[in-house]
């Protein structure tokens, strides 16, 4: 490793391929959940680097890219006036941000969001003669010059400086042109050894739609790979479908059609079923969910909990060993270990203004088709009929009866018919 290999600063280039021809600052291209400069950020941040600056035009909404990054460690740095699209008075910017101990600078589109922190620290490494390049896979010349298509360039702080000093502004702000006018800059002077190449998908930049999806399949791709590599079972691992900072422990399953957003975190053991979408929410250890089950976030379904087919739950606590089987709806609701929620049974959470909170005791059982109108307690033990519409708490250990009295008239049903016939009939001639 260099010896000026002390600090590594990053500069990520977030110009208009960072959102893409077919997209915007305001609605930037998204991967696995995540906008794609989140993803090369987060392969900087693995590196790991000791300074991440990124370099926005004005065309780039800062505020957008702050809120992106905000999990990330990285600054955002925006030119302050100017040509819109421009994207070199940003990085004279950035060199007035350059940490001084910075031995390395690493200049980088922003928009490569499969590019891994192997590769950016092999091209670190490869700077010992002041600069190395990184170009996309089979572009490399053999002589050992600079590839056509220049994708990254590693050098020295003071090339650096002196390659902003006296590069050119690229048409349209274009981050991979203006890469290869900073290595032109700097004299071009790139050996053999310090010119790498990266794998193909890892030089893919996103600026349409086609590059999205190719982009999309990799990631998952090597998201799945991971996954089972560390324990985790896929029935049909091309058909299931993970975020970014999706979470699953070794020994959990998923079946297939499975479908994870952001936010997701499953325990060991646990079984997700096909055709499932979970999003924002953690499962416990043994639980089991779906098929066709729904979980939004701020849903926390512990161990053991069993969660059946068609049933939605949005900022739910299940508890331990509790059992919501089949086709209910359960929001803002604490539901206690081992309690029963039958078929069709809902929470009436919302009142047209404001949410409110249904709680279900330890081992109540809740009758099929109920509609718990919160706020409102189910005690423990606690039972409701079926049918029944709860607008009251009800006791620990009490049984609620909640729905009209049933009510039977002989022969009514028979002459209902004989009369409603004729009139079929008639309406089925034109008469």
């Amino acid at each position: 490793m260099p010896q000026d290999r002390r600090c590594v600063t990053v500069v990520l280039l977030a110009s208009a391929p960072a959102t893409g021809e077919s997209f915007s600052a305001d609605r930037p291209a998204i991967i696995a959940g995540a906008p794609v400069i989140v993803h090369a950020v987060r392969a900087v941040n693995r590196m790991p680097a000791d300074q991440v600056l990124v370099c926005a035009p004005l065309t780039a909404q800062s505020d957008i890219l702050v809120s992106a990054l905000k999990d990330c460690d990285a600054r955002v740095l925006q030119q302050e006036s100017g040509n819109e699209g421009a994207v070199l008075p940003v990085l004279a910017r950035a060199l007035r941000e350059l940490d001084p101990e910075s031995g390395l600078v690493l200049v980088l589109p922003a928009d490569m969001p499969l590019l891994r922190p192997e590769t950016l620290l092999g091209l670190c490494d490869a700077a010992e003669g002041g600069i190395s390049v990184l170009g996309p896979g089979g572009r490399t010349k053999r002589d050992g010059t600079p590839p056509g298509n220049v994708i990254g360039v590693c050098m020295t702080s003071a090339r650096f400086r002196d390659s902003v000093a006296t590069a050119a502004e690229t048409p349209e702000g274009d981050s991979a042109a203006l890469i290869s006018e900073l290595v032109s800059a700097a004299g071009g002077n790139v050996s053999r050894d310090s010119s790498l190449v990266c794998p193909p998908d890892e030089g893919n930049s996103v600026r349409t739609s086609e590059d999205l999806a190719t982009a999309e399949a990799g990631y998952q791709a090597r998201a799945r790979a991971e996954m089972i590599a560390k324990g985790v079972i896929m029935r049909a691992p091309d058909s299931v479908w993970l975020s970014w900072d999706t979470v699953i422990e070794p020994a959990a399953v998923l079946e297939p059609c499975v479908s994870i957003g952001p936010g997701v975190r499953i325990e060991a053991g646990a079984i997700v079923r096909a055709f499932s979408h979970l999003e924002g929410c953690r499962i416990g250890p043994n639980a089991d969910i779906g098929p066709f089950a729904r979980v939004r976030p701020n849903t926390h379904v512990a161990g053991n909990a069993r969660i059946g087919n068609f049933v939605e739950l949005k900022a739910a606590d299940v508890g331990t060993g509790a059992k919501i089987s089949h086709l209910s709806y359960v929001g803002d609701a604490q539901i206690g270990p081992h309690a029963n929620i039958g078929a069709g049974t809902i929470t009436c959470n919302f009142d047209g203004v404001s949410k409110h909170r249904t709680v279900v005791g330890d081992a109540a059982f809740i009758g099929s088709n109920s509609a718990l109108v919160a706020p409102v307690v189910i005690g423990a033990g606690a039972m409701t009929a079926a049918g029944s519409v709860v607008t009251h708490d009800v006791p620990d250990g009490a049984l609620a009866v909640a729905r009209a009295r049933q009510e039977n008239k002989p022969g009514l049903a028979r002459r209902l018919l004989q009369a409603l016939r004729p009139a079929r009939r008639t309406e089925a001639s034109g008469e």
